[in-house]
């Protein structure tokens, strides 16, 4: 067997390896995806909806990936009511640009208990990138499987 035979060989097994760890990657990821809404489902089934009100904004520090060092993000602090009975809550999920005092967010709360409370609008956003992340993968994995096969 030539060098090259040999180097074509080894190029060929490690694209193969890649392939199937970025499949594998993927299918944790889609995985991961319907786990999460199924637990999320599961969990608020008997949830109720409501829209809450914001009523202050939380100073969130976090680590800055991209530039080191720390940053400022927001998250939105509600409010909303049950029965005649006022509750507070903050949003899990902060950014540079939280929704405006007064302003409305759905969420759903244990009528068992109304301090268990979900942001609605975060439960979906796991799930889409961890979908969409899954998709990514598994497209890469797709083209690499095909990329060996024709070699």
């Amino acid at each position: 067997m030539s060098e090259e035979s040999k180097l074509r060989f080894k190029y060929n097994k490690i694209l193969l390896i890649v392939a199937i760890v970025l499949m594998v990657i993927a299918l944790g990821l889609i995985a991961g995806g319907i786990a999460y809404t199924t637990h999320i489902a599961n969990k608020t089934k008997d949830y109720v909806k409501t829209d809450s009100t914001v009523v202050d904004i939380a100073e969130v520090r976090s680590r800055d990936s991209e530039h080191g060092g720390m940053k400022t993000l927001y998250a939105e602090i509600v409010e909303y009511v049950v029965d005649g009975v006022t509750y507070s809550a903050q949003n899990t999920t902060s950014s540079n640009h939280p929704k405006s005092i007064g302003s409305k967010i759905e969420i759903s709360y244990n009528p068992n208990n109304p301090k268990e409370y979900v942001f609605l609008q975060n439960t979906v956003g796991a799930s889409a990138i961890l979908f969409v992340l899954g998709v990514v993968f598994s497209i890469a994995g797709i083209v690499l499987l095909r990329y060996y096969i024709r070699t």
